[in-house]
């Protein structure tokens, strides 16, 4: 009996040891699961948390995820940026090169595009305007503003001056400032002597070569001189031209450039006329033609989103609307009406061969430049026209110049095409 009692109670620790032994051991294996999982989900939220601005493996949904303030940023495409009516949708006008832009909202609708022949990747994002909410491409946008390299051409264009009030003698200076008691090792100070009360005085042989030296010009390249008012071109070599100092407003201040007298009419010209240094002439034969304004039906008129200062509006009335046509362009001169601004504002807006939109030019006055004057067909009292357009360069796009007066800077010439940079006009402007 005692035999029995015992072998039973063996058998039934026996049992209860494996079952032990089972429940821990399907517990260890879930616990290792558990882990597993945790540790697999742990990595996907530590991925999903920190992917960067491209396109995800798995389009995510679109969303309108609203920012708690808006984050500033500037449009760094060269062309300018489109805003559009929805991601990837119809496009309603451009941001311009360094605007400054909030973003108020993400989408989370990426895209993929190809740009000068690198992909690109990005998220459409919302941004405000003045009235509105559109939508960009934020691959374009970067944190600051972007410097300029626009006045960097491989075209140095200069415009003629005149010298010796009485005559009004045409000459181009060659720099923005060279100071009589400017001292540098690549320089020889000059020492110039102005006789007989006169504000300028041709350079000795000597200094000739030096500053021809410094400036790196030779005596056998070539002056070139478009004068667009008559449509005419000259052309001259630089041992042909004296080298003058012109007094400027400074008793140390002086201009030094290359003197046309007796070479070049001076009239209207004097101050309608591109000048440029080198062997090749670059400018075409076609020339530039007057821009001359015709009045068009304001109905007839398609309204464009305008870029007024920082913001973008669609709300305004047209009052009056003048057109100009050139080799498949389009230049609209557009007074229009602002509710929030009592004076009318002034635009020119410009239109591809295909009526698509790619220039617009918010003529605003200020302290430091103004809108040029305004020709309409068939007016008589003004002498002569201030803005043109035509084709300038030899292998350029159209070009158009003079919708803006700088008063303390230099005038550029604008390109219809937008990827090409503006030239700025040496003036040699100094105050």
């Amino acid at each position: 009996m005692d035999l029995k009692k015992s072998f039973i109670l063996i058998l039934y620790f026996l049992v209860v040891m494996a079952a032990f032994i089972s429940c821990k051991k399907e517990t260890s294996e879930n616990d290792s699961l558990d882990l597993s999982q945790k540790l697999q989900q742990e990595q996907t939220i530590d991925t999903t948390d920190n992917r960067k601005p491209s396109i995800p493996q798995e389009q995510p949904k679109p969303h309108n995820k609203l920012s708690e303030r808006p984050i500033q940023k500037y449009v760094n495409a060269a062309s300018g940026l489109n805003f559009r009516d929805a991601p990837n949708g119809k496009i309603l006008g451009k941001f311009p090169f360094n605007s400054s832009i909030a973003i108020i909202g993400t989408t989370g609708v990426y895209d993929t595009i190809q740009d000068a022949g690198k992909k690109i990747t990005g998220e459409w994002v919302k941004v405000k305007t003045y009235s509105t909410s559109v939508y960009v491409f934020d691959a374009f946008l970067s944190e600051s503003y972007t410097e300029q390299e626009m006045l960097k051409s491989e075209l140095r264009i200069f415009s003629m001056m005149t010298y010796n009030p009485d005559k009004n003698y045409p000459f181009v200076s060659l720099g923005d400032a060279f100071m009589g008691n400017y001292d540098d090792s690549n320089v020889k100070t000059l020492e110039l002597n102005f006789t007989n009360q006169k504000d300028w005085t041709t350079l000795s042989k000597k200094d000739r070569k030096e500053y021809l030296k410094f400036l790196q010009l030779h005596e056998n390249e070539q002056v070139h001189v478009y004068d667009y008012h008559r449509n005419k071109y000259f052309k001259f070599a630089i041992k042909e031209l004296p080298l003058i100092a012109v007094s400027a407003y400074y008793d140390t201040d002086y201009y030094i450039g290359f003197d046309f007298k007796n070479k070049i009419q001076c009239d209207v010209a004097c101050h309608q006329s591109f000048v440029a240094i080198g062997k090749e002439n670059p400018f075409s034969e076609e020339g530039v033609t007057p821009i001359l304004w015709e009045a068009i039906d304001i109905k007839k008129i398609e309204k464009p989103v305008l870029v007024y200062f920082h913001h973008y509006m669609k709300d305004y009335d047209i009052n009056e609307a003048y057109i100009f046509r050139l080799d498949g362009h389009e230049y609209q001169y557009l007074q229009i009406s602002f509710e929030t601004q009592e004076l009318p504002q002034r635009y020119v807006i410009i239109k591809d061969k295909n009526g698509r939109l790619i220039r617009q030019h918010h003529l605003t006055s200020s302290e430091g430049h103004g809108p040029t004057g305004f020709i309409r067909k068939g007016d008589a009292d003004m002498p002569y026209s201030q803005q043109y357009a035509g084709n300038l360069f030899q292998g350029k796009p159209q070009v158009y110049f003079s919708f803006i007066d700088e008063y303390y800077d230099c005038n550029t010439i604008e390109f219809v095409d937008t990827t090409i940079p503006p030239i700025r006009i040496s003036c040699d402007n100094r105050h």
